[in-house]
C-alpha cells in the first residue's frame, strides 16, 4: 500500500474543506501518474484511520471524486481508479535560447491594424493621455451602495441571467441624466448599457459597417475608432480639423462624389486636440447626414469636464437619435476600472446591439449597475461631477501658467475650454523623443506623440494630461518638463 499519510496531507486550519483537500491530493496523484487506472483504492475505514479522519468524510470524498470523473465506486468492490484515465507524462519543453522552438499547432488569422495595448511606465509624475485623478473617485459611496444592493432580499432574483441592454435601473438614470445635462429626448428603449464607450462603439462599428464601407474621421483622431473601423474593412476617409473642429466643408464637397456610411466626430472635445465643434459647423454636419443618409457617431468624451458656464449642446440634443449615434462612458467619472459605458441611438440599433451583445458578453456587471443606478439617484454622482470639475478647473488653470512661465519658448498651446489635458505643439527644434526619455529618467512621463503623426508626419505634439496631478505635482512635473528638453541643434 502507497503511503497514503504523506501523499495526503490535510491542513486542518485551512479554508478549504478536508474532503476537498483529499478530493485535490487523489486527483494530484492521478494526474503524476502515481495511482494508474484501475488501482484498487483504502476502504473508507481503513484510509479514515490513515488519515485521522472520520470514514464518512472519506465517503463524501470519493462520491466528489467519482462526479468529476477520477474513480468509479463498484458495489461491494471498492473504490478503483477509472479505466479510462489517460497516463500523463511530463514533456519537457525544448527550446532554443530563451525562445521556445514549438510553434502553434494551428492557423489564426492575425489582426492588421489593431495595435496591442501598453501599459503606462510606473512613474512617479505622469502627464497622460487626460485620466480622472483615481484618488478622487467615490469608492466609500460606490462601496456603501454595492453593500446595500447585495445584501437586500430581492437581490438574489437578479443573480440570473437579464436583459444584454443593461440594467433597467441604471437605463432609467442615464436617461434623466441625459436629458437633464444634454438636452437629448430619449427613453429606456433608446439606451443599452456597454463595458465602457470602446465596447459600445466596437458593437455600433460592427453593425454600421461591412468591408470597403467609406468611415469619415479627423486627420487627427482617436486612434481606436480608426483602428476598430479598418479591421472591420472600412475605407477611412480623413478631413482637417481646425480650432472650430473637423472641417465639415471637405466632407461635404467629398459626399458629392462618393457615398459614405458614417463619420465618426467628438464634437466636445475632440481627441486629441480638445476642441469643440462649432455651432455652425454641427448645423451643417446634421443637414449632410439628413441630405446623404449616413450615420454619425457622436463620442460623448469629456463632456461632463466643460469649464465654461453653457457648453454646446450635443449633436444627438438637435437630432433625436435618427441620425445621431451617441457613444458614453461613466469610466473617466468614476475610474477606468469602473467599466460602465452606454450607447444612446434609435430603437432599430439598439436591438440590433443588443443581439449581438449576446455573444460577445452576453450581459453586463449587474450588481455594479444597479449601484451605480443607487448612486444617481442619491445625487452622489452628480455631486462627485461638481466637485471633480472645480478641483480640474484648478489644475487646468494651474498648467497654464507654468506652462506659459517656464516652457513659453518651447511649447504652443491653446487653454482648452474642458477636458482633461492640454494639446501641446513643440517648436521644431526639439528632439520630442528624446525629452520624453530624459523626463521618464527623471520620474515623468509624457507621450512623444508618434501615434499622431500617422497622417500628419511632421507633426510634434502630445497631449498633457493635467487632471491626475495635484498642484504641486504639477509644478513639479513642469520643472522636470523644461530641464527635459532637448534640441536638435545643441
Amino acid at each position: 500500500m502507497l503511503p497514503y499519510k504523506n501523499l495526503i496531507p490535510i491542513c486542518r486550519s485551512s479554508k478549504t474543506a478536508i474532503y476537498l483537500q483529499i478530493v485535490e491530493a487523489f486527483a494530484k496523484l492521478i494526474q503524476q501518474g502515481k495511482l494508474s487506472a484501475e488501482t484498487k483504492l483504502p476502504g473508507s475505514r481503513v484510509l479514515g484511520q490513515l488519515l485521522e479522519v472520520h470514514r464518512n468524510t472519506i465517503t463524501v470524498a470519493y462520491e466528489e471524486l467519482e462526479a468529476q470523473g477520477w474513480v468509479e465506486i463498484r458495489p461491494k468492490r471498492g473504490v478503483f481508479v477509472h479505466q479510462k484515465i489517460p497516463t500523463i507524462k511530463a514533456q519537457e519543453l525544448k527550446r532554443e535560447g530563451n525562445t521556445a522552438s514549438n510553434k502553434i499547432g494551428y492557423a489564426i488569422q492575425p489582426l492588421r491594424y489593431i495595435k496591442p495595448a501598453h501599459p503606462m511606465p510606473l512613474s512617479r509624475l505622469q502627464f497622460n493621455d487626460g485620466v480622472p485623478d483615481v484618488r478622487l473617485a467615490p469608492l466609500t459611496a460606490l462601496g456603501r451602495a454595492y453593500r446595500s444592493v447585495i445584501q437586500r432580499s430581492s437581490f438574489k432574483k437578479g443573480l440570473v441571467y437579464g436583459t444584454t441592454k443593461g440594467g433597467l435601473e441604471l437605463r432609467t438614470e442615464l436617461v434623466e441624466y441625459l436629458q437633464s445635462t444634454r438636452g437629448i429626448a430619449l427613453g429606456v428603449d433608446n439606451m443599452l448599457i456597454s463595458r465602457g464607450s470602446v465596447m459600445g462603439l466596437y458593437m455600433v462599428a460592427q453593425i454600421l459597417v461591412k468591408p470597403k464601407d467609406i468611415v469619415v474621421v479627423g486627420r487627427l483622431n482617436y486612434s481606436t475608432a480608426n483602428m476598430m473601423f479598418q479591421e472591420l474593412g472600412a475605407e477611412l476617409v480623413y478631413i482637417d480639423v481646425d480650432e472650430q473642429g473637423v472641417v465639415v466643408e471637405q466632407l461635404e464637397q467629398y459626399c458629392r462624389h462618393k457615398p459614405i456610411r458614417a463619420i465618426y466626430v467628438a464634437s466636445h472635445h475632440h481627441h486629441p486636440t480638445t476642441v469643440t465643434l462649432s455651432a455652425d459647423r454641427r448645423l451643417k454636419l446634421l443637414k449632410l447626414a439628413q441630405e446623404h443618409s449616413f450615420a454619425i457617431i457622436e463620442d460623448d468624451y469629456d463632456y461632463d469636464f466643460h469649464y465654461q458656464r453653457n457648453p454646446i449642446l450635443p449633436l444627438a440634443s438637435i437630432d433625436q437619435l435618427k441620425h445621431v449615434i451617441y457613444i458614453g462612458s461613466l469610466s473617466k467619472v468614476m475610474a477606468p476600472a469602473f467599466r460602465v459605458g452606454f450607447v444612446a441611438a434609435h430603437p432599430d440599433l439598439i436591438n440590433e446591439m443588443a443581439r449581438l451583445r449576446r455573444v460577445i458578453d452576453r450581459q453586463g456587471d449587474f450588481p455594479l449597475e444597479k449601484a451605480i443606478a443607487e448612486l444617481f439617484q442619491t445625487g452622489e454622482i452628480q455631486r462627485h461631477i461638481r466637485k471633480s470639475l472645480r478641483i480640474y478647473q484648478q489644475r487646468r488653470d494651474r498648467l497654464d501658467e507654468l506652462l506659459k512661465t517656464y516652457m513659453s519658448d518651447v511649447v504652443y498651446f491653446d487653454k482648452p475650454n474642458g477636458g482633461m489635458a492640454i494639446w501641446t505643439v513643440f517648436d521644431n527644434q526639439i528632439d520630442v523623443q528624446s525629452s520624453a526619455q530624459k523626463a521618464l529618467r527623471q520620474g515623468l512621463f509624457f507621450s512623444s506623440g508618434e501615434g499622431y503623426t500617422i497622417n500628419v508626419p511632421n507633426l510634434k505634439a502630445t497631449r498633457l494630461g493635467f487632471t491626475s496631478m495635484t498642484l504641486d505635482e504639477l509644478e513639479e512635473a513642469v520643472l522636470i518638463f523644461k530641464k527635459s528638453i532637448v534640441t536638435t541643434n545643441p
